[in-house]
């Protein structure tokens, strides 16, 4: 199955669930997440932060087939927030790209620990004061460079994010 179809699946089968009790591991993942997509953006010169689209970063004229991506974006409940949609979009578009240019496997998913919070049960937005929204959480907008600092997370298992959440009481 490719990377696209396997995206397109998993994204459908998300249960958007607020009431998980796992916001450190959320965190953690948004932390892993902003790491990534730094990488990214200094590799392709990417215009915005933190939120962007790479694969158009990549190859500006690609693009994952739109009524498949719909097909996708209807999953996701009303009340969906803005960046939530728009990655879920943007890591559709990176997917199939990655299915066709095959440089592009060495480089880590920036968009799986994203894919990873909603699958936990929460949405991610950019609020107006310029805060990053995680459920309930809201964290500041780092620079790309202190980004690319942060401490790379290896284990992005099940059982590694439940026991993040479980020593967060």
């Amino acid at each position: 199955m490719s990377e696209f179809e396997e995206s397109l699946d998993r994204t459908r089968s998300i249960e958007w669930d607020s009431s998980s009790d796992s916001k450190r591991s959320q965190v953690r993942l948004f932390q892993e997440y902003l790491r990534r997509a730094a990488l990214w953006a200094a590799e392709f010169k990417a215009p915005e932060w933190p939120f962007y689209d790479i694969a158009k970063s990549v190859v500006p004229d690609f693009r994952a087939p739109e009524t498949r991506v719909q097909e996708a974006l209807s999953s996701i409940p009303e009340g969906g927030t803005f960046y939530t949609f728009k990655t879920i979009e943007w890591s559709l578009h990176f997917a199939a790209l990655r299915d066709r240019e095959s440089r592009l496997s060495d480089h880590r998913n920036p968009f799986e620990p994203l894919i990873l919070i909603y699958e936990r049960g929460s949405m991610v937005n950019l609020s107006p004061a310029g805060f990053i929204e995680i459920g309930h959480y809201s964290l500041p907008k780092k620079d790309p460079e202190k980004c690319r600092q942060l401490k790379p997370m290896s284990n992005l298992s099940e059982q590694s994010l439940s026991e993040i959440d479980k020593n967060q009481h």
